[in-house]
This record gives structure tokens, sequence and C-alpha cells, in this order.
């Protein structure tokens, strides 16, 4: 071998040592780099976990809620329908009442026929208050409800929140990373 080859020889083995150290820098930088990626990645699907739950919990308590609430528009349905009929009652009571009072003579034999009216009447009316004392209960519930799902809207908002606070905390370290 002459003192040509030699020298390219140098230069080459040089270059390859240079080449294998840039190129071992490169591994540990990328050995780092998918560490930290998987933990990222690692702690991002747990807490998607995390959320994934609290969500279902709260969807399933305001189903609950929708729920009661339904329940008691259906008792108020009832107790409407229940007050519909004693109106109807009250209706036939007054025509009964007219027709009395338009035989001024046999005013003497109608006046126990409308006192029967008026004993009726006034049960109507005592059953009404009780049906309107059933619906003010369920209008209380429905209120109660509504000021519950209200809460937990909020308490949902404040999650979510929360959670875009959380993914943008999570992000910020991924946007300094060298790509």
């Amino acid at each position: 071998m002459n003192a040509r080859e030699e020298e390219l020889i140098d230069i080459v083995h040089r270059d390859m040592d240079i080449f294998r150290t840039e190129m071992e820098t490169v591994d540990r930088i990328s050995t780092k780099i998918s560490g930290k990626t998987t933990r990222i990645i690692r702690i991002v699907v747990g807490l998607l976990g995390v959320i994934s739950v609290y969500l279902m919990i709260l969807t399933y308590n305001m189903a609950q809620d929708l729920g009661a609430m339904i329940d008691s528009l259906d008792e108020m349905y009832v107790e409407f329908g229940s007050m519909s009929q004693e109106m109807g009652q009250i209706t036939h009571h007054v025509k009964n009442m007219g027709a009395n009072v338009r035989g001024m003579s046999s005013i003497a034999q109608n006046m126990q026929a409308m006192n029967g009216d008026v004993t009726m009447m006034s049960q109507s009316v005592g059953t009404i208050g009780r049906d309107i004392t059933a619906m003010e209960n369920n209008v209380g519930h429905i209120g109660a409800g509504t000021s519950e799902m209200s809460y937990r809207f909020h308490n949902v908002q404040r999650s979510v929140g929360a959670m875009r606070y959380d993914v943008h905390n999570m992000l910020r370290p991924m946007t300094a990373m060298p790509w």
C-alpha cells in the first residue's frame, strides 16, 4: 500500500468514527424521546379513562333525575284528569241548581235537591283541594329535580372546563419536543 491509499483509509476511518459517534448520539436522543412519549401517552390514556368513567357516572345520575321528573309529571297528569272529572261534576251540579231556581213555584221542593247538590259540590271542592295539594307536592318535586339537574349540569360544565385545562396542560410539553 502506498501513502496515498493509507491517507484515504485514515480519512474514511475518521469519517466513519465521526458518523458512528453522531449515530450513537441520535440513538440516545431517540431513546429519551420515545421514553417520554410513552409516559405521556400512558398518562393521557389513564386520564381519558378516568374522565370517561366520571362522565358515565354523571350521565347515569342525570338519567335517574330525568326519570324522577318524568314520574312526577305522570302523577300530575293523573291529578289533572281527576280534577277535570271533579270540574265536570261541579258543572253538572251548577246546571241542576239553575234548573231548580227556574221554577219559582217549586223552590221549596227543590231546596232539598239544591242542598244535596251543594253538599256534593263541597265534597268535589274538597277533592279538588286535595288534588291541588298533591299537584303542589309534585311541582315541588319537579322544582327540586330541576334544581339538582341544574346543579349537575353546572358540575358537568366545570368538569369539562377542567378537562379542557388538563388537556391543554398535557399538550404543552409536546410543543417543546424537538420534531
